[in-house]
């Protein structure tokens, strides 16, 4: 027996890595619910309303963070399968191998995505599995220790991003960016100098280039403000961004049009 949809609930405090991961859940499997929580009492509130089947947990999360929150978890939803995301990768990686439990390393790739979610689905469909699951389950998270500070998130650095060019690493300045762009599973940052490839995923640029210096005009484009030359109007009373420096044009999509008036005073 299939199991058509899967509720999914995504508990990070990060909003640009949960909109990321239910992209690439999305891309995975047609058939999920898919919620959000942005922290561990979120996530104890939202699933007593609607239980999820699988919760995708942030390990590093202020106040409760995913250990904790997976512990009361445990408690209110037993069945519930779990699968930790940690940007850390020594954090408990061999006591999730000895358990057999699955988890994620951001950046999440899509390939190991769809591998868990075919093993997610497998469990589902077979009661017994799903029992063994859980004890194992139970087991981890009783071998866990919540991460000690030093393994807490770390602010981002925010005032220079590296790129690559060929075989060697170049430091940007944020100040030199013009506009940040996202092609593929990375983002790519233009300057006076040109446009250099990143290996940061266009989420984690979102994370790093915010207002009031950047501006999210589209959901494949960051501009730097004061590097906005003029501004068109387009079709649907959106607008495009000719910016400094660039021979790009930068289109404003219709859900940013009122904020970015906003912001540009119009």
């Amino acid at each position: 027996m299939r199991i058509y949809n899967i509720t999914i609930l995504i508990a990070d405090d990060e909003s640009p890595a949960r909109r990321e991961l239910r992209r690439l859940l999305l891309a995975s499997d047609e058939g999920l619910i898919i919620e959000e929580a942005e922290n561990g009492l979120e996530v104890l509130e939202k699933i007593k309303i609607v239980p999820p089947e699988v919760l995708f947990l942030d390990i590093q999360m202020p106040g409760l963070d995913g250990i904790q929150t997976a512990e009361e978890v445990r408690k209110i939803l037993p069945q519930c399968i779990i699968v930790f995301v940690t940007a850390f990768t020594d954090y408990a990686v061999e006591a999730f191998e000895v358990h057999a439990i699955d988890y994620l390393m951001k950046p999440v790739r899509p390939e190991r995505l769809f591998q868990t979610l075919s093993r997610i689905r497998e469990i589902l469909t077979k009661p017994a599995d799903l029992e063994r699951y859980t004890a194992k389950l139970e087991k981890l998270i009783s071998t866990l220790e919540s991460p000690q500070p030093r393994e807490m998130k770390q602010e981002i650095q925010r005032d220079r991003i590296s790129v690559y060019q060929g075989d060697s690493i170049i430091p940007i300045n944020i100040d030199d960016i013009i506009f940040a762009e996202s092609r593929g599973r990375f983002g790519s940052i233009t300057t006076k100098k040109g446009t250099f490839q990143t290996r940061l995923a266009f989420y984690e640029l979102e994370a790093i280039l915010t207002l009031p210096q950047f501006f999210m005009s589209h959901r494949s484009f960051i501009v730097q403000v004061g590097r906005i030359e003029s501004i068109d109007l387009w079709v649907n009373n959106t607008y495009r961004l000719i910016m400094k420096d660039s021979d790009a044009i930068i289109p404003v999509s219709r859900g940013k049009v009122a904020e970015f008036k906003h912001i540009m005073n119009i």
